[in-house]
């Protein structure tokens, strides 16, 4: 207990110093980064808007670290421990320990890639592995990613390699649409580039829409109906939101139109005895 008094009283006053000058030092980098960053974000698109705020967010926490490492340094030397010597045991043990940092190694370098080429960004919604989310953050280490129930999914950066970015250029919906077997074809795809003319020209979705919607034609012959396909351009991460209303509308106007959309049913038929 007298040893850590005399401790204390030692080196007491130079710790304290030390890390109000760690809190210092890392209040007014992320100060300076915010304003940096902030000054980038002038006149950017959505798009690079969330660029900006992804290597913010990444250079915040490369800075986070740095200044840990020096503190950690300056403290150690206070005490009297040298880092020489750790440094070789470490070499030493680092061979021992080798193949188990080498995930750790893989996932910084992961990390570093996915920044510096602009694989995805905070904000994008994107597929890993089956794994279908919003983008929440990326570290050195980790990419987490929130998907449409609220689960949060952690996943190393070292273990992705394919990424689906479904929010990055433009998107695309996909407009798959069954009509019974005797409805007139040529009538049924003029009545869907009306109302696909329509969405198109909507005030508030039209700025949404890249260029006019076009029906491809018959998809599929299935056996309850023929498929008819259309598709539409538009903003990245605007396709869900488009895709419902185009939905909505195709049903709607098929029903002022008295063209039927088929359901799946079996038709059973009765063999008389004798016959």
């Amino acid at each position: 207990m007298k040893q850590l008094k005399a401790l204390l009283l030692t080196h007491g006053i130079k710790i304290i110093a030390i890390l109000i000058i760690w809190l210092v030092l890392h209040y007014f980098t992320r100060k300076l980064l915010s304003k940096f960053f902030s000054f980038k974000e002038k006149g950017k698109s959505s798009e690079g808007l969330k660029r900006v705020h992804t290597i913010y967010k990444f250079s915040a926490t490369i800075a986070d670290i740095f200044y840990f490492l020096i503190f950690a340094i300056v403290l150690l030397k206070e005490f009297g421990i040298e880092i020489g010597p750790m440094l070789a045991g470490l070499g030493v043990a680092g061979v021992a320990a080798g193949i188990g940092a080498q995930d750790l190694i893989k996932d910084i370098i992961g990390g570093f890639f996915i920044i510096t080429e602009d694989i995805y960004r905070i904000g994008d919604s994107i597929e890993i592995e089956g794994n279908v989310g919003t983008v929440e953050s990326i570290t050195m280490r980790i990419t987490r990613l929130r998907n449409f129930d609220g689960g949060l999914i952690t996943i190393p950066n070292g273990q992705i390699r394919a990424v689906k970015n479904n929010t990055r250029g433009w998107s695309r919906v996909i407009l798959k649409v069954s009509v019974a077997y005797r409805e007139n074809l040529d009538r049924v795809i003029e009545v869907t580039k009306s109302i696909l003319l329509n969405i198109w020209k909507s005030e508030h979705l039209n700025n949404k829409i890249l260029e006019q919607p076009e029906v491809l034609g018959v998809n599929d012959l299935q056996n309850s109906g023929v498929e008819i396909m259309s598709v539409i351009k538009t903003l990245p991460g605007e396709q869900w939101s488009i895709g419902r209303e185009a939905r909505k509308r195709i049903k709607e106007g098929f029903d002022r139109a008295g063209i039927e959309i088929p359901f799946p049913q079996i038709t059973i038929h009765f063999k008389k005895e004798g016959t």
